[in-house]
């Protein structure tokens, strides 16, 4: 299971991921605290992480299963 610590560590820890989605740190801090990105960064998360949204937040975006 990928995790928010994970995601985030992805995109350069904690402060280069914030500055890339020009937020304070203390913001994506809240969010591996609360160990979920919220639902309106999801598709900006997923550009700068490579990590699907379906990965991010599976809750929102399930994923595709074959028929």
């Amino acid at each position: 299971m990928i995790t928010v610590h994970s995601i985030i560590e992805a995109m350069g820890g904690t402060r280069k991921a914030a500055r890339s989605l020009d937020l304070p740190p203390s913001t994506v801090q809240s969010w591996k605290t609360k160990g979920r990105i919220p639902a309106g960064r999801v598709l900006e998360v997923e550009r700068l992480s490579r990590i699907s949204r379906s990965d991010i937040r599976p809750d929102l975006h399930p994923k595709d299963i074959a028929a």
